[in-house]
């Protein structure tokens, strides 16, 4: 696709208009982007948003700015993410654009939650989740509410991340979203954190039954690992340790660095609780 894309470019046809021209020379760079290659990704990116800038394609201009932004986070250059970012956002208030207003707020939220800013993500995300509302994007006030919700979760305020996890489901219930599972989990976890085990064991059940339906591997071992801290905190020990087995299983197949150190963390509380069987 790429080599055809940059054939069009060099040698385009006497009829084609400079609006395809720059449409293809930004797919070319979505193109490498979706191969990982991102330094032509961003070169790109770069010639389609020069080229929407004279042809006052601003409609155009704040996706290749958002896009590029996006590229440079996946790079971890998180202060060029930022800078397109908001240069993006500018464009879109300008002229109005309220849905372009809410993807950059959302994409800044994003951007501080990758560096553990959580205040600013706090304060971007809830700026995105107003303009979501007001163009009456249900799907996307749902997740940013639960990004919120785990915003509150890291911070260790149990009770206003409920507050948002059971939001963000019940707006999802209405719609029957595919990522309700993940509400669930969430839900469930903050359970966990509270003590309140039975309320934790029926939410992540219920989380892990629309995951293994869904047959998304990663999801149902997270799930798994959290069912196997319920069993570990209700010491119930055997239960706990098929669980953390399972997902281990998944974490070493799939090399997931984090998923691995959660099966760690995990073994080293079992290995501990089984000493204190023995010692009893």
């Amino acid at each position: 696709a790429i080599i055809l894309y940059q054939k069009a470019v060099r040698n385009p046809k006497q009829d084609a208009s400079d609006e395809l021209i720059a449409d293809i020379t930004h797919d070319i760079g979505l193109c490498y982007k979706k191969t990982g290659i991102y330094d032509s990704a961003i070169v790109y990116y770069k010639r389609a948003k020069t080229l929407d800038s004279l042809l006052g394609r601003f409609h155009k201009l704040s996706d290749r700015f958002r896009n590029i932004g996006i590229v440079y986070k996946n790079q971890g250059n998180y202060p060029e993410a930022a800078r397109y970012y908001f240069l993006g956002l500018k464009i879109s208030e300008s002229y109005g654009d309220s849905l372009g207003i809410a993807k950059f707020n959302d994409s800044l939220g994003a951007l501080f939650i990758k560096q553990d800013r959580d205040s600013l993500a706090m304060e971007y995300y809830k700026l995105a989740l107003f303009q979501y509302r007001i163009i009456g994007n249900s799907k996307d006030e749902a997740r940013i509410l639960n990004n919120i919700g785990n915003i509150f979760e890291n911070l260790h305020l149990n009770d206003s991340a409920l507050s948002y996890y059971r939001i963000s489901l019940n707006i999802k219930e209405k719609f029957d979203s595919d990522s309700k599972s993940t509400n669930y989990h969430n839900i469930g976890t903050v359970f966990l954190n509270t003590g309140k085990l039975d309320s934790a064991f029926v939410y992540l059940n219920r989380a892990l039954e629309l995951r293994r339906y869904a047959k998304e591997q990663k999801d149902i071992a997270t799930t798994t690992l959290e069912l196997a801290r319920y069993y570990l905190l209700k010491e119930d020990i055997s239960n706990a340790i098929i669980r953390i087995r399972a997902a281990e299983q998944y974490a070493l197949a799939q090399d997931n660095q984090e998923l691995i150190m959660k099966v760690h963390l995990l073994k080293a509380l079992y290995y501990a609780k089984s000493e204190d069987y023995k010692g009893a």
